[in-house]
């Protein structure tokens, strides 16, 4: 289902829910207000109180249910303009014993109006569950109903049951006519909220959604025209400037591979010269006459340099590929110090040419770490044929070791006392082909970050001109 259905059968689901809800609940606040106002009317007539006044001072000091049966049957009712519906007499205890009907003969009146009438209080109410099946309005008041012989005054309870069948009528139109208007209302604020609301969300996130396909099939010109202020539009924002950043990442790649690919061209061009002048040589040494042909010795010359030549291809591209695809790991759990000492015992001659002094400070405790033996090699490697090439007139290396107990991993740091590094170089100093050495290839230190990046781990760079450079392993244990 469409997120325009979706949203719209919610928001239609919800409207209808909530004006029921509210017809419900009004509907019952207006049938008691409009009932309250007809009893209140009904207490103010005068006509109620004549017919409750005229029945009172009829039954007064009579207590025999015969008698008071009599006379409220004789009453002539109809001159009041009243639609009576019973006529109750009452004991103290609120027994029901006369009754113009004879159905609620020896039914009890509730505690509330029994509690009024001993109190001399009349009660006028609405009896929401009716009088057997009819609306009625119940007029309850206390008359006299110890005879004049009795020293002590006893109070009856006299109950008027009036019709209230006009209420319930006015009521139900009432109720229709408010059902029709919360129709009316309803459909109105659905019809106005459903274009609204997909005008001010779900059309703005098809937009966006349609912006973000364009940008996945590979449109990185795609950017969300969306500017306001809100959720929807705080997205877009953010979207745009993610592409902004992948728009700048994908040119820097594309110049970091026109670079490499400058960088590889060149490299494989030298070769490819000397390959192809030696060959250049031989043919013409082979179509001179017998007298200048060249010598066997000069054709073996010849073919070791273009071996050679071969060889430094075969080198460029191996470096290439090791730079371009994936690192394959083949972890160990390795001391460090050791691993420290079998590299440095391939360097004994280099540092004594080069008159370097290699100085080792490790730690008091042993540092292990889980590494690539060989590709760590490597890396560690081509920073120290970096220290040593930057100290021409000797110098000192040295090799640390520690333990970051914040970072749970070992730490290397090889530090040399030689020309250092320009700030301007040190943006560049793991791009491919980047070399500040007449005959560098620029692959070294490119290949060392791929591989600390391979083991998960950090490497740093200090640097100042005229004393020297440090780099920092940091080797997580795994």
């Amino acid at each position: 289902m469409r997120l325009e259905w979706k949203y719209t059968l919610i928001i239609n689901v919800f409207i209808i829910v909530t004006m029921s809800v509210f017809f419900i609940i009004n509907d019952r606040l207006v049938q008691k207000e409009t009932v309250l106002s007809t009893i209140k009317n009904y207490a103010k007539g005068s006509l109620m109180r004549e017919l409750a006044n005229e029945i009172q001072e009829r039954i007064t000091g009579i207590n025999d249910a015969e008698r008071l049966t009599k006379i409220i049957r004789l009453l002539e009712l109809n001159k009041f303009d009243l639609e009576i519906v019973d006529i109750n007499v009452m004991d103290s205890n609120g027994v029901v014993f006369a009754s113009l009907t004879g159905k609620s003969l020896y039914e009890q009146i509730d505690s509330d109006g029994l509690h009024k009438a001993m109190s001399r209080q009349m009660r006028i109410r609405y009896p929401p569950e009716g009088y057997y099946g009819r609306w009625v309005i119940e007029y309850t008041l206390p008359y006299i109903l110890s005879e004049p012989s009795e020293s002590k005054e006893r109070l009856g309870i006299l109950q008027i049951m009036f019709s209230a069948q006009g209420i319930a009528t006015y009521s139900r139109r009432l109720r229709i006519e408010y059902l029709i208007y919360i129709a009316i209302a309803t459909i109105a604020i659905t019809t106005f909220i459903n274009p609204l609301t997909n005008y001010l969300i779900v059309r703005r996130l098809e937009r966006l959604m349609d912006t973000i396909a364009a940008a996945q099939s590979g449109n990185m010109t795609a950017r969300a025209k969306d500017s306001s202020k809100d959720e929807i539009g705080r997205l877009s924002v953010s979207f745009n400037k993610m592409m902004d950043k992948i728009s700048s990442e994908h040119a820097s790649r594309l110049e970091a591979l026109g670079t490499l690919a400058a960088g590889v061209a060149h490299e494989v061009r030298n070769p490819l010269n000397s390959i192809s002048m030696t060959i250049q040589y031989l043919k013409e040494g082979l179509d001179a006459s017998p007298d200048s042909k060249i010598e066997d010795n000069e054709a073996r010359e010849c073919l070791d340099v273009i071996a050679r030549q071969v060889k430094e291809l075969d080198r460029i591209v191996e470096e290439f590929i090791q730079l371009t695809r994936p690192v394959e790991m083949n972890w160990k759990m390795v001391d460090i110090h050791t691993f420290i000492d079998h590299i440095c015992r391939d360097f004994t001659s280099s540092l004594e040419i080069s008159k370097v002094i290699l100085r080792r400070e490790y730690s008091k405790e042993p540092v292990y770490a889980k590494i690539d033996a060989e590709k760590l090699k490597r890396a560690v490697s081509n920073v120290i044929i970096n220290g040593i090439q930057a100290m021409p007139r000797g110098g000192e290396l040295s090799i640390s070791t520690s333990w970051d107990t914040s970072q749970h991993a070992g730490i290397i740091e090889i530090t040399d006392k030689g020309m250092g590094i320009s700030p301007e170089n040190m943006e560049r100093l793991f791009e491919p082909y980047f070399s500040t050495k007449p005959n560098g290839t620029g692959l070294g230190l490119a290949v060392t970050y791929r591989i600390i990046e391979a083991h998960k781990g950090e490497i740093r760079v200090k640097s100042t001109l005229g004393e020297g450079t440090t780099f920092t392993f940091v080797l997580p244990q795994g």
